[in-house]
């Protein structure tokens, strides 16, 4: 009889070991892995031996997804709802990965003596980051300044980023005296595109969607050209989703920072089919643009500084020259409102991308190009790398701008011609269309990395 009552109480250990590890709907207890109800012995066991694999226990998720160890950890997927709670038992650390660091608080846990907690329920409610006050809870590319009526976002590429435990959906509010379009992205996938309308009342308008329960990533990318009518803004104040404000974290800067000085092409004009989309500047869009897309491919920051119309002494379009523009982050405001940029962050590599749009040429074309180019090393500094590049469109300047940055010492990249105007309009705009700007984006990176 004892020999039985043994046997069955192994049995009992083995198939408690072998379930699914599942983090209750109502009262995750952190460290009771094995959904027994009390955390002890047998929770390490279990943990370790998911981690190790082979025993034939997966960890299911919240949504009812089972998951097997993919190099030694899962990254947990949470719960939604204002009742439920975010714990998942087996993530007793919190930092929301299932790993090895989980086994060793877990045992430290049961044996005491070592100040360790486990990581304590949370919910989802309501969260809004209000951008003008909680700027440490979210990251900024490109030219921005805060505003009165919130965070400045005029530039093409202009973005913020902020990672937190989140579901459903984001909305942005904001002001503006003009048209746009967004685009978002959660954990680097494109999501939304939405249009921004003009208004003087603050709006709100949802920029991402249909986003799981969990930890995420979400970017918000401005995705027209800059207004150049003085007194022009777009003031984004506040984002707000359901999900844990606790969670809420700016993500680190990247170890390179590309600044991109250039016009219509370099913003991304033209790069769409004006079928796809309607409205003001439908086919503008940066996040389809060589700057924005060989950015992502180096893995950098990025600062997108850029105009249709914009060259080193044509004023047209563009009310201003580059080198007017360059020290500002609203350059077409009335003097008297003009904001300094002021280069705090120093580019590593600077991409200049201008001439297609000057009519002069010869020795008056060369030395506007080489002040430009001393222009972008007095504010950045004499370590930053600088390519002229051109060829994407009008040929005139080739040589003239290859004179410019060999008499200048900085480097330069003739890249394929390219004016298909969008990919389902060949001559539309005489701009390059998706695959012209992805091939730009491709001749860049693969020089770049032969030189950094």
């Amino acid at each position: 009889m004892k020999k039985l009552i043994v046997w069955l109480l192994t049995l009992t250990l083995l198939v408690t070991a072998l379930l699914p590890l599942t983090a209750s709907a109502t009262a995750a207890l952190p460290g009771d892995v094995n959904a027994d109800g009390t955390v002890g012995s047998m929770d390490v066991t279990v943990l370790r031996r998911w981690l190790v694999g082979g025993y034939g226990i997966n960890i299911v998720t919240p949504q009812g997804d089972s998951a097997t160890p993919e190099d030694n950890e899962l990254t947990v997927l949470l719960p939604s709802g204002s009742d439920v709670p975010m714990a998942v038992p087996a993530d007793v650390d919190g930092d929301g990965v299932i790993g090895v660091a989980d086994v060793t608080v877990l045992r430290r846990g049961i044996a005491g003596g070592y100040g360790v907690t486990f990581a304590e329920s949370e919910t989802y409610s309501a969260v809004e980051i209000d951008l003008k006050n909680d700027t440490t809870l979210y990251k900024t590319y490109g030219r921005t300044y805060m505003g009165d009526n919130g965070l400045q976002m005029l530039w093409p590429g202009n973005a913020i980023e902020f990672t937190a435990v989140l579901s459903g959906s984001v909305t942005l509010s904001y002001t503006s005296s003009d048209n746009g379009y967004l685009q978002s992205y959660v954990d680097g996938e494109a999501n939304t595109r939405a249009r921004l309308f003009a208004s003087s009342d603050e709006k709100k308008l949802v920029v991402a969607e249909n986003i799981q329960p969990g930890l995420h990533t979400v970017r918000i990318v401005r995705d027209n050209d800059i207004v150049t009518t003085a007194g022009s803004y777009t003031a984004w104040s506040a984002v707000s989703f359901t999900g844990v404000k606790s969670s809420v974290t700016a993500p680190q800067d990247k170890d390179l920072l590309i600044e991109y000085v250039g016009d219509s092409i370099t913003s991304g004009k033209g790069v769409m089919s004006s079928a796809q989309y309607s409205g003001d500047d439908p086919n503008h869009s940066v996040t389809h643009a060589y700057s924005y897309v060989s950015a992502q491919t180096l893995d950098a920051d990025w600062v997108i500084t850029s105009r249709g119309g914009a060259g080193f002494i044509r004023i047209g379009s563009c009310p201003k020259t580059m080198a007017d523009m360059y020290d500002y982050v609203n350059p077409f405001d009335a003097d008297s409102d003009l904001v300094e940029y002021g280069f705090a962050h120093k580019a590593d590599v600077v991409v200049l991308a201008l001439g297609t749009n000057d009519s002069v040429t010869g020795t008056e074309f060369i030395d506007a190009a080489k002040a430009m180019i001393q222009q972008i090393k007095d504010r950045n500094g004499d370590d930053t790398v600088i390519v002229v590049m051109y060829g994407m469109m009008t040929g005139s300047h080739y040589t003239e701008l290859a004179q410019a940055a060999a008499e200048s010492g900085v480097y330069s990249l003739q890249v394929t011609r390219n004016n298909d105007g969008g990919s389902s309009s060949p001559t539309g705009t005489g701009h390059p269309g998706i695959e012209g700007q992805a091939k730009v984006a491709d001749e860049l990176v693969a020089f770049l990395e032969t030189i950094l």
